[in-house]
């Protein structure tokens, strides 16, 4: 009886000390949701005819070439525009206008190379594309930009987005 009950005790000490190690190794996730369901888009964007451009990335990349028989700028400034049509009605790939006006009156033309790309770039839901350009880089006073941008016949604005 004896033999049977530390057997027994024994067994369930191991049983529990295996389940002691094994729970140290759980990685814990805690999901967090929106309550109301609802997509979080850009402060800056535009809706016209239930399509929606919005900013999603403005970048200014400086370059300074020091100490180097090689010259050449690479300044540029980036941006990245999410198009997105809210009823999910399919998006053709077009060629958009873009330009930019800064705060101090200048109107920036992109570089001739841009991408339009289905988003996302795997596996694209027909819905959404990504806009890519680069522009010459901005003035050191310049603090926002205004976006223009033509696409599909439609006009869009985005005013006062902030570079700095």
């Amino acid at each position: 009886m004896k033999r049977a009950l530390a057997a027994l005790l024994l067994c369930a000490l191991v049983v529990s000390g295996i389940a002691i190690v094994r729970m140290t190794g759980v990685e814990r996730v805690h999901f967090v949701f929106n309550p109301q369901g609802s997509t979080v888009y850009s402060p800056f964007n535009a809706v016209v005819d239930r399509i929606r451009i919005g900013v999603e990335r403005v970048a200014v990349h400086r370059y300074f070439t020091i100490y180097s028989y090689v010259t050449g700028d690479e300044s540029h400034m980036e941006l990245l525009l999410m198009l997105e049509h809210l009823d999910k009605l399919a998006l053709q790939i077009g060629q958009p206008e873009i330009r930019v006006k800064d705060n101090l009156g200048n109107l920036l033309t992109p570089f001739p190379y841009y991408e339009v790309l289905g988003y996302p770039t795997d596996d694209p839901l027909g819905y959404k594309l990504t806009l890519w350009a680069r522009f010459p880089p901005p003035e050191k006073e310049v603090s926002h930009i205004d976006i223009y941008c033509k696409y599909l016949g439609k006009s869009f604005e985005i005013n006062s987005v902030p570079i700095r």
